[in-house]
């Protein structure tokens, strides 16, 4: 057996049906895999789902109950003792996997030979380190790679490595017992890989209180620190690594808790309580080595904490949470199959005006907000001459579909623009998107993805949406071998995102047709249509194929649809629309005979939209294109004109009403579902 998934089970309620689904899902064959579910004393009928569960699923569902043990620690270690697979995934209970996460996980650590696997998290409502997910890492280091900036235990153990090591979490009711663990298996891996180009785990924040890691930290959190930091000072030599391994800890659960809108968040007596441990840990634990760093806006916390001004960090955190990004987007332009997307960006407030530096005695000090509690015990930590020119952008592109989210190559530069008010950082640059290369090495898989920026400078960062260029957006593109369908558009929030052959019947609403450079010929029992797109075209000119053409004619017996394969053939740097439509010159079904047709057509497997083309052919064969007008009405029988006339009135009438137009869709939608009826727009193809 490959893998064994092991599952720690307390009260997740409904939450749970995500991790069971993800699982039966799996790509990887059923006798290569088990799903090892270990019930924690749960309370809320979840026992007895499971129970059903793996009675369904005896091939692949083993359920092991115990007494609540109050944490995740004992049910982890049971499931890898009664694990058969050669690796251990451990899983959340209110978190869940991508379809082929076992599949490629185990495929990853049999090419590579790694007693670690780190899979692409995604993040649903939770904060996930992208730049350890900025490529694919066949042997990864402690002391190269971000590997410390995800330590959550979910990822593929080697079962051998862990026996062989005595690797186990630590049991009971406590914190970082996941920090215990990874780091010791860091320290005694062989190999560690880490697969970035497919999202395999997706780690979910709930509403509902029941996440773990939700708990108020206490002064037993910093006990179990202490642990943490014992294991890494017994791995290591006093040196560098050691310091910016200690650097880590220090920053991410000591001194940015001091700030940001969690802290607050909390009641006063909270914060002084955390402040209080936070300051003893620091004296007792931390050199200068480690502590000076960091970033400058962690060196102000420092300052203010060691000068006992809890007041001034309570300010200094609400000054910094407003903080924003400022941006101007210039035009984006395809370039050799890359969209390179020009970016400005700077931090500024709510006001937005953007964040200056001011000059003290020759020197660039941190901004600080006006009249700060402790300001003058600042002193040397708030000099920041030295590293605002490290201030950097980065850019992430993000599927609107599952949140995963990938690091786009970014050419940036540094600006230091002169203010009366001291010196503004301005971090102006190119973004590129290549579809082919985007997500980790990979293409970027079929969806709408959203692009976003963001901005750092002295420690502080913030983000947004890029916004689209108010005057030009890039036509849509073919990239790659064999083609895709890229379209870049404005959203309807004025913002920058990326179709990827997922909603391709835009791409016609787009890229519309223009009867000037449209053929249409009569040839033998066809009539041959062709119609230039005004779309790009980058890499191997190759068709693509899949698409239909729908032409509508009224004739005496009333309306006719005619439908015929098509496909978007490359020509050059752009392309045309081209079909084959059965014609004959008596009128019969499925046959276009002389008179109008509107046109309509679609690309790949897209539903056809209507082109606002029409094709007129005449009694000797003659056929000409040209702009298309509303298809004449069919009366129905039992209809007079005026009745009908007035129906149509009224309905165009309200149809130009935006609000009730879309009080309409939804309606039709919902009658639509109630009845069971087939959407007309599915619901990964619709552009926001």
């Amino acid at each position: 057996m490959k893998v064994s998934v092991v599952v720690p089970v307390y009260n997740p309620g409904e939450n749970i049906e995500d991790c069971i689904d993800s699982i039966l899902r799996q790509s990887l064959a059923r006798a290569e895999m088990e799903a090892i579910f270990v019930d924690d004393g749960s309370t809320d009928g979840t026992g007895e789902r499971l129970d059903r569960l793996a009675e369904e699923h005896p091939d692949l569902v083993r359920l092991i109950h115990i007494p609540n043990s109050g944490w995740p620690g004992r049910p982890r270690n049971l499931g890898v003792d009664a694990a058969r697979g050669e690796y251990v995934l451990f899983v959340d209970n209110d978190d869940f996997i991508g379809d082929e996460a076992l599949e490629r996980l185990y495929a990853t650590a049999a090419r590579t030979g790694a007693d670690v696997v780190q899979g692409k998290v995604v993040g649903r409502g939770k904060k996930v380190p992208l730049e350890l997910f900025r490529r694919n890492v066949d042997d990864a280091s402690l002391g190269r790679d971000p590997l410390l900036a995800l330590l959550a235990p979910h990822k593929l153990f080697r079962r051998a490595f862990l026996l062989e090591h005595d690797l186990r979490f630590p049991e009971g009711r406590r914190r970082l017992e996941d920090h215990v663990m990874v780091v010791q298996a860091y320290f005694h891996a062989r190999r560690i890989a880490v697969l970035s180009d497919y999202p395999v785990y997706y780690w979910v924040r709930r509403d509902d209180g029941r996440n773990a890691s939700d708990a108020r930290l206490g002064r037993s959190y910093f006990d179990d620190l202490r642990e943490v930091l014992d294991i890494v000072e017994a791995n290591t030599e006093p040196g560098p690594l050691r310091d910016r391994m200690l650097r880590h800890w220090y920053r991410v659960k000591m001194i940015q808790r001091l700030g940001g809108p969690t802290f607050l968040g909390r009641s006063r007596a909270e914060q002084r309580e955390l402040y209080d441990d936070v300051r003893a840990l620091a004296a007792e634990r931390f050199s200068r080595s480690v502590t000076d760093g960091v970033t400058a806006n962690l060196r102000v916390r420092a300052a203010l904490m060691e000068a006992a001004r809890l007041d001034g960090l309570v300010a200094l955190a609400d000054w910094e949470s407003e903080l924003r990004v400022e941006l101007v987007t210039g035009p984006p332009r395809w370039e050799g199959g890359t969209l390179r997307i020009p970016l400005d960006g700077t931090l500024s407030r709510k006001d937005r005006v953007p964040i200056a530096f001011p000059r003290v005695d020759g020197r660039l000090r941190y901004a600080l907000p006006p009249r700060l509690p402790g300001a003058e015990a600042i002193g040397v930590a708030g000099d920041v001459t030295d590293e605002l020119a490290d201030a950097s952008m980065r850019v992430t592109i993000r599927a609107r579909d599952t949140q995963e989210e990938y690091l786009l190559p970014v050419r940036a530069r540094t600006e230091l623009r002169e203010t009366v008010r001291g010196v503004c950082v301005h971090v102006v640059g190119e973004a590129i998107l290549d579809p082919e290369t985007a997500g980790a090495g990979r293409p970027l898989r079929a969806a709408v993805w959203d692009v976003l920026v963001g901005v750092s400078c002295c420690g502080n960062t913030a983000r947004r949406r890029v916004d689209a260029h108010r005057e030009h957006t890039p036509p849509p593109a073919l990239v790659g071998s064999p083609a895709r369908i890229v379209i870049p558009y404005r959203t309807k929030a004025e913002r920058l995102a990326v179709d990827v052959d997922q909603a391709a019947t835009r791409l016609l609403a787009v890229a519309t047709p223009d009867p000037d450079g449209a053929r249409a010929t009569v040839a033998g029992n066809a009539l041959e249509l062709a119609f230039d797109v005004p779309v790009e075209v980058h890499g191997e000119a190759v068709p693509v194929n899949g698409g239909e053409l729908v032409l509508t004619g009224s004739v005496t017996e009333g309306r006719r649809r005619v439908t015929a394969p098509a496909r978007l053939v490359p020509d050059g740097d752009r392309a045309r629309l081209e079909g084959r439509v059965p014609f004959g010159r008596q009128a019969a079904p499925d046959l276009v005979s002389p008179g109008s047709w509107s046109i309509g057509g679609s690309v790949g497997d897209a539903r056809p939209a209507r082109l606002r083309l029409a094709v007129d052919v005449g009694e000797d064969g003659a056929a000409s294109v040209r702009r298309g007008r509303r298809p004449p009405v069919t009366l129905p029988a039992s209809r007079d004109v005026a009745s009908l006339t007035r129906t149509y009135r009224v309905r165009r009438a309200l149809r130009s009403f935006g609000p009730l137009r879309r009080t309409i869709r939804r309606i039709r939608w919902v009658r639509n579902r109630l009845l069971g009826r087939p959407q007309q727009r599915k619901p990964g193809q619709r552009l926001r």
